[in-house]
């Protein structure tokens, strides 16, 4: 699909364009007729079309072929990196870019804490994590269920502890257990001996 002209330093040879996209060639093809172009750009024409796509004659993918010593030319030209918008100044030689973009502090990169689809750079992602980000964690719930809350969580007051109302509920279940049991032995003999179990737990 070709690099954009302007990424490159100083004035690029016209040779080095490709005749669809007129952009610097990536990984060039030429025709049987001798015309280049991107690969990403002549296959599907040709696949499509079955012609060159300067439609001077018919022909198929096969007929394709790889164009060397031209790749490795441009490959020596010197390019800005991937993230010169978001910052980095970086100028490297083509064919080092993909290396470059591996390590830049200036590659986007998406916030780890759940729920957050904030993109900043490399550089910035731990600082946002631990410190900027309204999903970092900052504190566990004091309502019962012991869940970890995040920072707008906990200035929203959006965390509706369900655990905590579960909770509640069951220690009521248990409570109207035992008045159920308590109440069955006052009707029946079990009575006097639980009066002494109490007098004695007492």
């Amino acid at each position: 699909m070709g690099f954009e002209l302007d990424r490159f330093k100083g004035t690029v040879d016209p040779d080095f364009k490709c005749n669809l996209c007129n952009k610097v060639l990536e990984d060039p093809l030429t025709t049987p007729c001798g015309h280049v172009f991107c690969s990403g750009c002549v296959l599907p024409w040709v696949v499509q079309q079955n012609s060159c796509p300067v439609k001077c004659q018919r022909i198929s993918a096969k007929e394709l072929n790889h164009v060397l010593p031209l790749r490795n030319l441009i490959l020596k030209l010197e390019i800005k990196c991937d993230n010169h918008a978001r910052g980095c100044d970086a100028v490297v030689t083509l064919q080092h870019l993909a290396e470059h973009a591996e390590t830049c502090d200036f590659s986007p990169a998406k916030c780890g804490n759940r729920g957050c689809e904030e993109v900043v750079s490399a550089r910035d992602l731990d600082a946002h994590m631990r410190e900027a980000c309204e999903h970092r964690a900052a504190g566990i719930c004091e309502g019962g269920c012991g869940l970890t809350l995040t920072l707008r969580e906990q200035k929203s007051s959006g965390h509706c502890c369900k655990h905590a109302d579960i909770k509640k509920f069951q220690v009521f279940q248990l409570d109207f257990k035992f008045l159920r049991w308590f109440f069955s032995c006052v009707e029946t003999d079990l009575f006097p001996k639980l009066q002494r179990k109490l007098y004695f737990a007492s």
